[in-house]
């Protein structure tokens, strides 16, 4: 499996110049290069000074003035001001997915076939998922290819070289959201596969995880300060 920095560096080589991210307000946009750039340089920063996800770290200004002291993921989360806030630069909510797990997302039945299911069954779990795509599995249950309903009309015999490949690019529980970022913007269906430690199917992350997942420690780091400031 390609590491993140490898999937970064291999989007940001395809289509360096092409915008990746656009403010609607103020209209900012960041280049995939850019972004490639951006995004990896705080988080490995840290993990090169060995400092992991719940760990704290101290934001220090002129004349050693602490500005912030807390996780990383806190202080992308919520930056406490200015200071911080551009020393941080462009970019931190993405940063922060970094310090993200895909095991803080809560997977719902996303629809999968087997290799020996009918087109039938196929549509029909389409059809009530409400999804464009479907996950094929094979035997020990290892995602192998996503498939649309036009991929189904041929049979299980069509199966193997229909629809897209997923790869061998799983995602796990012990995987940033950064990495699900990385690999939903080269993924034809705009998600990314999870699996768990053997292989087996177990879900998707979509875009939508990503913003609720980014709400939620924005949430949770707003509720921390408050409550800081209430005992104090």
């Amino acid at each position: 499996m390609f590491s993140i920095v490898d999937i970064a560096a291999k989007r940001a080589e395809l289509s360096p110049d092409k915008v990746a991210l656009e403010e609607i307000v103020g209209g900012a946009a960041l280049t995939y290069r850019e972004l490639d750039n951006r995004a990896c340089r705080f988080a490995a920063a840290l993990r090169d000074r060995g400092i992991a996800p719940g760990d704290r770290i101290a934001i220090l200004g002129e004349r050693s003035t602490i500005h912030q002291v807390d996780t990383p993921e806190r202080i992308l989360a919520r930056p406490i001001d200015d200071f911080v806030n551009d020393f941080i630069g462009n970019g931190s909510t993405i940063k922060g997915l970094n310090f993200l797990k895909v095991d803080s997302v809560t997977f719902t039945g996303y629809p999968y076939i087997s290799v020996e299911d009918s087109p039938e069954t196929g549509r029909a779990k389409l059809a009530e998922s409400g999804y464009d795509w479907l996950i094929l599995v094979d035997e020990h249950r290892s995602p192998i290819r996503w498939l649309q309903a036009s991929d189904l009309a041929a049979g299980p015999s069509a199966y193997a070289t229909a629809g897209e490949a997923v790869g061998d690019e799983w995602l796990r529980s012990e995987s940033s959201l950064f990495e699900a970022l990385e690999l939903m913007v080269q993924s034809a269906s705009g998600l990314t596969v999870v699996v768990d430690a053997e292989g087996h199917f177990q879900g998707v992350v979509s875009m939508g995880d990503l913003n609720k997942a980014i709400r939620r420690a924005q949430r949770e780091a707003q509720r921390h300060y408050e409550d800081l400031e209430a005992n104090a």
